[in-house]
């Protein structure tokens, strides 16, 4: 969660237009869940959460994720608080639960 809201204030025009996050689902079989949404979307959500411009608090982090809950749940009627994050995309990188880092 730090490093996606880490990621998103950093201006990067490339080929990653949408935000995503991927959330394993604690069930047999494995089913994963993917949220993703516009990186202008997600950088305007942050701007309005993130206070300090010289860091990233985790207490904002924590803030940015409970809206995105709220809204997929608010939509879904799935609570995503119930699930695992194991894996962010951002315009910066891509970060994996198991430590895999791949460049965009």
């Amino acid at each position: 969660m730090w490093l996606e809201a880490m990621w998103t204030g950093y201006d990067v025009s490339g080929s990653v237009s949408a935000t995503e996050l991927v959330f394993s689902v604690p069930v047999e079989p494995r089913m994963d869940i993917s949220y993703a949404m516009h990186a202008e979307d997600f950088k305007t959500l942050w701007n309005d959460i993130h206070e300090s411009k010289d860091e990233v608090m985790l207490e904002e982090a924590n803030n940015l994720f409970q809206c995105l809950y709220s809204h997929f749940c608010r939509h879904f009627r799935i609570h995503l608080s119930a699930t695992q994050l194991v894996k962010v995309t951002a315009s910066v990188a891509s970060a994996h639960c198991e430590g895999k880092e791949v460049p965009q």
